[in-house]
């Protein structure tokens, strides 16, 4: 079986070329293109990876699903799903986000700016993927 990936962006054509990238390379990939969906299928269906964009209905969408997961995993005693965040955010607001992370200590496990390198998403999904299966 192969692994299942939860893409939360409300781009399109983001999630069109992702798709393509992760099922040429036999991962499953399940899309949402809000918050909300986001949240309600990352909890039916049993994930390896989220990759979710930041700045969906507002600027701080992917914020809120980061700490929704969270109170779902610490509420229900949820297995921890990886979340690879990928944005433009640094490019619209100038904000030095990877230090932002470390001085607010979002829950996103790893995190790349858009446009994305397939070859390097690939990389680090796969690093993250088998970083859950050793668990």
């Amino acid at each position: 079986m192969s692994q299942q990936i939860l893409m939360v962006d409300d781009d399109p054509d983001f999630r069109s070329a992702i798709r393509t990238i992760l099922e040429k390379e036999d991962y499953d990939c399940i899309e949402a293109s809000s918050t909300n969906e986001g949240l309600r299928l990352s909890s039916q269906i049993d994930l390896d990876l989220i990759l979710l964009d930041v700045m969906m209905e507002d600027i701080a969408s992917g914020f809120r699903f980061m700490k929704e997961r969270q109170n779902i995993e610490d509420q229900n005693a949820e297995v921890h799903i990886p979340i690879l965040m990928i944005t433009s955010i640094q490019k619209i607001t100038a904000l030095d986000f990877e230090a932002r992370i470390k001085e607010y200590l979002f829950s996103t496990d790893d995190f790349m700016t858009k446009p994305v390198s397939p070859r390097e998403l690939l990389l680090k999904i796969k690093k993250m993927v088998q970083k859950r299966s050793d668990g």
